[in-house]
């Protein structure tokens, strides 16, 4: 039996970009949600959403090629060690039953990729370039937020953050 449970409300209107709710029964025990940025069919809004989160690339058996951001709503054992290889696990379970529908729809099977940090100095931080938009996703232990541009996320980093201008020299950002 999966320690994990997708969790759907059909009587609720779907909150903007939210794709699904997951929770996880077993230590840690957390409620989440699953956030998709689409560049393709709308506009990039903006967002700053605090919690722990993990960012990973789903490229369904089409091609299309999606970001998505599973984002603590509850954690409800106030783990901090354990979160982050909990979510990895919901990674790897909930693109494993989006693979189970894209081989029915399109008769291939799926790939994910969770995403690099941004340097070895930076655990935890990672960078997606937004290529058709020329935006930034920044994902850190704490949140989620995007810019327009590096200038500004340099300044999240350094100045919000906390991070030194050394820790940030040399790092590679993740390219959708």
């Amino acid at each position: 039996m999966s320690i994990f449970f997708l969790c759907h409300n059909p009587q609720a209107v779907p909150a903007k970009n939210k794709v699904g709710y997951i929770y996880h029964y077993s230590k840690p025990r957390f409620f989440a949600h699953i956030l998709i940025v689409d560049v393709v069919t709308r506009p990039l809004e903006h967002f700053h959403i605090a919690g722990s989160n993990k960012m990973f690339v789903y490229k369904r058996g089409d091609g299309l090629e999606q970001l998505f951001i599973i984002m603590i709503d509850q954690n409800l054992d106030r783990a901090t060690t354990k979160l982050p290889p909990a979510l990895k696990e919901a990674v790897v379970w909930y693109t494993s039953n989006l693979n189970k529908d894209d081989i029915k729809t399109y008769g291939k099977s799926s790939q994910v990729s969770l995403l690099s940090d941004l340097n070895v100095l930076t655990p935890g931080l990672q960078v997606v370039h937004l290529e058709k938009l020329n935006k930034f996703v920044l994902s850190y232990p704490d949140g989620v937020k995007t810019f327009d541009d590096s200038a500004s996320m340099d300044a999240f980093t350094n100045q919000t953050l906390g991070y030194s201008h050394v820790q940030l020299e040399d790092g590679y950002f993740n390219s959708h």
